[in-house]
């Protein structure tokens, strides 16, 4: 539980703190967290077939992780910049979060998600649109549909 535990501790730093959340902005934080994650998820699949990807790999895990991110999006919206960058490369970034997940047993983080991100798409339809690219979503649902026809 390494991202969700990071992700809320990042949340605390900035959380009511322009500084610290501009400063986070400025650094590139949320890119280094990206890569934190696409790094994870790599090594996942590459050493068990991602049978311990380590965000989806059991309910509470998911939960939690999805909880991180919403936390740490919320405690970001008083940085316009921030806000958006957490948005499109964290909590919306489809391939990253999920994408080829569907082949692995792990896909808790699925069930967990897709409700929260279909419900931030109805409440925020326009900043869903400025900030994800439904060519990400189409491969996804790509994914799935073809992994379905295996079975």
């Amino acid at each position: 539980m390494v991202l969700p535990s990071l992700l809320f501790l990042f949340s605390s730093f900035i959380r009511e703190h322009e500084v610290n959340a501009r400063e986070l902005y400025r650094c590139g934080g949320i890119n280094l967290i990206e890569k934190f994650i696409y790094d994870h998820k790599k090594r996942a699949f590459e050493t068990s077939n991602g049978d311990y990807y380590g965000l989806g790999s059991s309910s509470i895990i998911a939960n939690s992780s999805v909880c991180a991110l919403l936390n740490l999006w919320q405690s970001s919206r008083h940085n316009f910049g921030l806000e958006i960058t957490i948005f499109s490369r964290l909590l919306f970034n489809i391939q990253l979060l999920l994408g080829g997940l569907a082949d692995c047993p792990c896909v808790a983080l699925h069930s967990a998600l897709l409700p929260v991100l279909s419900e931030l798409a109805k409440l925020n339809p326009d900043k869903v649109r400025d900030c994800v690219e439904t060519r990400e979503l189409f491969e996804f649902v790509h994914e799935y549909s073809g992994n379905s026809s295996k079975t």
